[in-house]
Formats: structure tokens, C-alpha cells, sequence
């Protein structure tokens, strides 16, 4: 077969100009043997086109569902995150204030207070 091809390139030439001929070429040349050959072959078939429409489809969706979902999240959660933070450093220091009216020295207030975070 693939000396018929080359037969009809010569042809081809001959009667054409040259970047007819090698375009000629180009389209006659046959699909690979073997594993390759059938994965050019199962590509190029209808099935494989709407697969990858609808992947590419599903994609576009997806991603832009992934944006919404991540800047909602960052533009919700991050304040509550640094509030709910702020409020327990306060609380921390409500404590130490609490201990130091008591008459608890620096270091029993620092120890008391990373028993107490550890827990």
C-alpha cells in the first residue's frame, strides 16, 4: 500500500505544482498499525468529539463553580476566622488580668495559661 502512495505522489507531482502534491501527500498517508494506529482511529471517531466537548463543557462549569465557592469562602470565613481569633486573645487577656488581681506572679500566669491552650 504504501508503495501505491508513493507511486501516486510521483504522479501527483509530476501533472501538479509542487505544494499541491505535497499536500496530496500529506492527505494520503495511512493511519499507523498497532496500538497507535487505533487510538488515531478511536480519536478521530464522533463519540470521541462529544467526549471531549462535553469534558470540556464539564470543565468550564466546574472551574467556575471552584471560583464562586473559594472567594465566597475567603471573603466569609476570613473575617470570622481573625474575629473568632481576636476574640480569644482577648479572652486570654481578661484571664491574665483576672489572675494578676489575684496576686499570681508573671511566670504562674504564662505556665497557667499554656495548661490551659494545651487542653
Amino acid at each position: 500500500r504504501e508503495e501505491r502512495v508513493a507511486a501516486a505522489a510521483t504522479r501527483a507531482s509530476a501533472s501538479r505544482p509542487a505544494p499541491i502534491a505535497a499536500m496530496m501527500v500529506q492527505q494520503q498517508q495511512v493511519a499507523p498499525g498497532g496500538a497507535k494506529g487505533a487510538l488515531k482511529s478511536v480519536s478521530d471517531s464522533p463519540a470521541a468529539a462529544k467526549a471531549k466537548a462535553w469534558f470540556w463543557w464539564a470543565f468550564g462549569k466546574t472551574s467556575s463553580v471552584t471560583w464562586v465557592v473559594t472567594t465566597t469562602s475567603l471573603v466569609v470565613l476570613l473575617p470570622l476566622i481573625m474575629e473568632v481569633k481576636g476574640d480569644m486573645i482577648m479572652a486570654d487577656q481578661e484571664k491574665a488580668m483576672t489572675l494578676q488581681q489575684q496576686g499570681y506572679s508573671d511566670a504562674q500566669i504564662q505556665q497557667i495559661l499554656s495548661q490551659q491552650q494545651q487542653q
